[in-house]
């Protein structure tokens, strides 16, 4: 009996002894969720969760269950789609910033080469992205597509044409259509920038106004020479006054009134000429809408 005892003490003895890793642990109960819930993700065609679940349960933590978890996972992958989306716009120019939804589930926001996973079976792939001169518009397409499992490869997806879209969208602002058509069709104007400069022509003084000013000229000399000439005659006329000859004394006169005459007439024709030549005349031409604009204008 002492035997029968001392015999089930050196096993225990050596079953303590036993380091923990010799011997297999029981999974928790997190791993067994993880490894049931993959099963169900998997029977409901969600590949990548199921596969996600088999990593969790694919720890060492989880004993038994740890190469169960890890054998799954990688036929999973090799299951689960892996698709290159090729979007290109109307005129087959490829587009790089575009977004990618699978079922409303976005993928990516811009494509840059790598694949993107994808349950196999039906689905509503769409895409989203600028088109036209910066900053562009956002043109939008969806298509129903099938991935087979395990499918590898581009999916090409063109977008529509952007005149499409703006030609549906376009309110009408005129309430006829018409005229909103004809509004449409009608050229912006050019840019002021790129107009042409406004152009100035100068007219001088006119022959006229040399003539007058030469007659002016004259008729001032010839005032001041008859001026002078009554003064000398009435100078010479003072030894005899006060009984001088009547017609000298009219003649005095006539030299004095001939003068002031000349010297009226040839100030006004120099005034005249004067106005003349400080008058500038021009035209200018000034670019309109529909065609050019002259004006004529003097300036003093």
């Amino acid at each position: 009996m002492r035997a029968f005892w001392a015999g089930i003490s050196v096993v225990a003895v050596v079953l303590a002894a036993t380091p923990a890793p010799a011997r297999e642990r029981s999974p928790s109960r997190a791993c067994r969720a993880a490894y049931e819930g993959a099963q169900e993700s998997e029977r409901s065609g969600h590949l990548r969760e199921g596969r996600a679940q088999l990593l969790e349960c694919a720890k060492a933590s989880c004993g038994a269950l740890q190469k169960k978890c890890a054998s799954r996972a990688g036929q999973l992958a090799s299951d689960i789609a892996l698709i290159e989306p090729v979007v290109t716009d109307a005129g087959g120019a490829a587009l790089l910033d575009a977004q990618v939804k699978v079922d409303g589930e976005l993928l990516t926001s811009r494509l840059d080469g790598r694949p993107l996973a994808v349950d196999p079976g039906a689905h509503q792939l769409s895409v989203t992205a600028r088109v036209g001169p910066w900053p562009g518009r956002e043109v939008s397409t969806t298509q129903a597509i099938t991935i087979e499992q395990g499918q590898r490869g581009p999916i090409a997806i063109a977008l529509p044409p952007l005149d499409d879209g703006a030609l549906a969208t376009a309110p009408d602002l005129t309430g006829d259509a018409g005229t909103s058509a004809a509004a449409s069709k009608t050229p912006a104007p050019a840019n002021p920038e790129h107009e042409p400069a406004v152009t100035v022509r100068h007219h001088g003084p006119s022959a006229f106004a040399y003539l007058l000013g030469g007659v002016g000229l004259l008729g001032v000399g010839a005032g001041g020479l008859l001026t002078y000439w009554g003064k000398t005659d009435n100078t010479a006329l003072a030894g005899c006054a006060p009984n001088c000859a009547p017609a000298s004394v009219a003649h005095i006169r006539e030299l004095y009134l001939a003068s002031d005459v000349s010297l009226a007439a040839g100030g006004a024709m120099l005034g005249l000429a004067a106005l003349l030549f400080s008058t500038t005349s021009h035209v200018e031409v000034q670019p309109v809408h529909s065609g050019a604009l002259a004006s004529f204008r003097g300036a003093f």
